[in-house]
């Protein structure tokens, strides 16, 4: 407690008190508590608290003398590590060359160097998240992926890490950069707590690009498929989408289809035509295309259901 008055306090432990207790009579009891982890506790000056009769089970006289406090206990924080990211880095798998541009659903590697900028091992395991950002900035970014590392990083040491991510289908456009939080999730106490994120120094490019996607490659005459349409970039308002069948005597001919405002994809039906003939399996390119979006192709075969006579 930051005073001698119970309320608003941090509860270190319960412990059980005899079942009677006589006329006149007392006795002692004493446990062992663990005081909240640094992060959870500031340094500064504290009393313990105790309180008897914690849960009012015993009717008494007088019930508002049951609190004593102990005198003033001053607390500091043990050594602490400091964590930071540096060096961020996005390549192509494989390739040492910094990322120039990358299209949505794309494999990218990212890399960086966490660092303990302290003599204070950091232990006890943590995660680190992966963001893309479109201004260069901490906030306001889009999370790509998170994963898990066991520590630990010993006092004024640094590891290397490495790990692959995917470009959001539903991505930001333009020039981008990567953003590294290590610690993402506070597993672990830090001399400060504000300086866990890197930033890519190096940008990569992505354009506004549509995204056609099928559940599957193939498709029975007289059959559907739900595919999926999506888009990258702002969100603020709807975007109509063209579509159009390589063979509308196979796929049918499609009417547009809107992926609404604040939402990055919208399905649709691709019908496959029942035409009757004998003809085998045909492929058939579907083309999505909208006003200032890259186009999208997606092929899918059609299976002949007709039999010979």
């Amino acid at each position: 407690s930051l005073d001698e008055t119970l309320g608003g306090d941090t509860l270190l432990a319960t412990v059980p008190a005899p079942s009677t207790l006589g006329v006149d009579e007392t006795y002692d009891a004493s446990t062992t508590v663990t005081l909240p982890p640094p992060g959870d506790l500031d340094p500064g000056d504290y009393f313990i608290l105790v309180q008897t009769d914690g849960q009012a089970v015993q009717a008494e006289s007088d019930e508002d003398n049951n609190v004593a406090a102990s005198p003033q206990v001053n607390l500091s924080l043990p050594p602490l590590p400091d964590l930071l990211v540096e060096d961020v880095l996005a390549t192509e798998p494989g390739s040492s060359a910094p990322l120039i541009s990358a299209v949505p659903g794309q494999t990218v590697e990212v890399s960086w160097n966490t660092r303990n900028a302290t003599a204070a091992e950091a232990t006890g395991g943590w995660r680190d998240t992966i963001y893309l950002s479109a201004d260069g900035q901490v906030g306001d970014d889009m999370p790509v992926g998170t994963f898990d590392f066991a520590g630990p990083i010993g006092g004024n040491a640094s590891v290397a890490r490495t790990e692959q991510v995917t470009i959001p289908l539903g991505s930001f456009v333009g020039d981008l950069r990567f953003v590294v939080v290590t610690d993402s999730n506070d597993a672990v106490a830090e001399e400060v707590e504000t300086n866990n994120a890197g930033v890519a120094i190096d940008t990569f490019n992505v354009i506004a690009l549509l995204t056609l996607q099928l559940p599957a490659g193939e498709v029975v005459e007289g059959q559907s498929l739900r595919a999926t349409i999506a888009r990258n970039g702002s969100l603020a308002s709807p975007l109509e989408v063209t579509l159009a069948s390589g063979d509308e005597t196979e796929i049918e001919p499609f009417d547009p289809v809107v992926i609404p405002e604040g939402r990055s994809s919208t399905t649709f039906s691709v019908n496959a035509r029942n035409d009757g003939d004998v003809d085998g399996d045909q492929p058939v390119d579907l083309t999505a295309s909208a006003a200032g979006f890259s186009d999208a192709v997606a092929r899918v075969t059609v299976l002949d259901a007709d039999t010979p006579q």
